[in-house]
């Protein structure tokens, strides 16, 4: 293979298209490029968000997933391992594609696998198409059923003590978007008060933030990073300083 080898569009193509979906070294083969070529090229067009050899971000799997990123960060808890790389300078949490679904096969309560985007997160294992199917039914199941006066109260309730709508949702026994489009509806009736739930910080939580912060991402990033509002960042930051853990101070001009 040649070091010096031109760029041809049909090479850039053949990259963005396959980069992150396959090994680098299947590329590096099709390209007849060394595999460091591939990634210093995939890295200088911007490549970043799915990285070679099957890792994939917390952002990308909670996009394909359909779930947000602070669902991701409470299966961590649960056991889903995740690696923190940097890249052209900033931080991420990588997951393992193959890692990802040997976790995912023992916790198959926890995922929605009927609103994953099929097809991404490659190679699929053979018992997803079954739980797939399971999930169909069970969220055609969950349409239908109506909200009881008790299951609305359990949902106010729930939100004020700071429960997370994954939580409820779990107890409930519903999708998060099915708690929050309720929740919704109660506070359009006049049932409920629009107000600000303040979710609990995990520790995972504090960790990334206080690390982008090194990092100086503006705060916009950082909540879509979280799946927090940015207020919710701003307001963290402030007691994190007060309690001396953390005594990063944006900068005014950001």
């Amino acid at each position: 293979m040649s070091h010096l080898k031109s760029w041809t569009q049909e090479d850039i193509d053949y990259l963005e298209a396959h980069f992150g979906k396959c090994h680098v070294s299947k590329i590096a083969n099709h390209l007849e490029r060394t595999e460091i070529a591939v990634i210093g090229k995939a890295r200088r067009l911007g490549l970043t968000m799915l990285t070679a050899g099957g890792y994939i971000t917390l952002h990308e799997l909670s996009k394909f997933l359909e779930v947000n990123n602070r669902t991701i960060k409470r299966w961590f808890e649960a056991g889903l391992k995740y690696r923190q790389k940097a890249i052209l300078s900033k931080s991420y949490y990588f997951i393992d594609v193959g890692e990802f679904w040997s976790w995912a096969k023992n916790h198959k309560q926890l995922i929605d696998f009927s609103r994953m985007e099929r097809g991404v997160l490659i190679p699929e294992p053979s018992w997803l198409d079954e739980a797939y199917k399971n999930s169909q039914k069970a969220a055609i199941k969950r349409h239908h059923v109506i909200w009881r006066p008790v299951e609305d109260q359990f949902l106010l309730s729930s939100l004020k003590k700071g429960d997370a709508y994954e939580t409820i949702a779990s107890a409930l026994e519903r999708s998060v978007r099915a708690v929050k489009a309720r929740y919704r509806k109660l506070v359009s009736e006049g049932v409920a008060e629009r107000k600000r739930y303040r979710l609990p910080w995990t520790q995972i939580e504090i960790d990334m933030l206080m690390d982008m912060d090194k990092q100086r991402l503006p705060d916009k990033e950082i909540a879509e990073e979280l799946g927090r509002e940015i207020h919710d960042i701003r307001y963290r930051r402030k007691r994190l300083r007060e309690k001396g853990i953390h005594n990063f101070r944006k900068r005014k001009s950001s």
